[in-house]
């Protein structure tokens, strides 16, 4: 991540941006998916592959009540479509429903909801009313979601970790002041959190003894 020392005023994301505080409604916890992701080389880490294998679009639809799912995947040297879905959360059941279809023309709807701000499962069924794919999403951070796909035995049959990689064509930028407990904290985890939630910019305005978080400043803009 580029780091500029800015003169000007940036705009100041909200602490609870990487807060890790208790998100009640399901709704709010759906809309933890929106953005742009992308897999990772294996599911048991965080590294990103030049051309990562699949990319996951995920936009906001009806004050954040539905996502518009678009997945893509990396086949002779271009990202062809692999699954279109629409998310909602339905306000009478309080639950999270969806209909897609994937790259085979297969229809399938499914229900589901969050356990927790960090546990969250779908049971999909085809048209037909067959059993399609039960799918897990374990969200292990604010930019960092594993995936579990479980067939009709309840069998693993795939798993893909996705780390959020939104654009930072927007020069979304932050005064570090404002997540100081975090960098107090885990300086790298933080910055990192910051860097794929498309913060372009930083503000460097916290200093004590010549030092931030107590990395030397030369160390720090490493």
């Amino acid at each position: 991540m580029k780091i500029q020392v800015m003169t000007g005023v940036l705009m100041i994301l909200s602490q609870t941006l990487l807060a890790q505080h208790t998100i009640h409604s399901q709704v709010d916890r759906l809309h933890q998916y929106a953005g742009n992701w992308v897999s990772s080389i294996h599911a048991d880490t965080d590294s990103i592959d030049s051309f990562p294998i699949v990319k996951m679009n995920n936009h906001s639809k009806m004050g954040n009540h539905s996502l518009q799912v678009e997945v893509l995947h990396y086949q002779n040297s271009t990202y062809q479509p692999l699954l279109t879905e629409l998310i909602s959360h339905d306000s009478k059941s309080d639950q999270i429903i969806a209909l897609g279809q994937n790259a085979e023309g297969v229809v399938f709807n499914g229900t589901g909801r969050f356990a927790n701000e960090r546990e969250w499962q779908m049971q999909d069924i085809d048209m037909l009313g067959d059993f399609y794919l039960r799918v897990k999403f374990d969200f292990q951070s604010y930019t960092e979601v594993l995936l579990e796909g479980f067939d009709q035995l309840d069998q693993s049959i795939w798993k893909t970790r996705y780390i959020k990689s939104n654009p930072k064509d927007k020069n979304i930028g932050i005064q570090l002041v404002s997540v100081h407990q975090q960098m107090l904290k885990s300086p790298v985890t933080t910055l990192r959190e910051l860097s794929r939630m498309a913060t372009a910019m930083l503000r460097l305005s916290y200093m004590t003894r010549g030092h931030f978080t107590e990395c030397p400043p030369p160390s720090f803009v490493k």
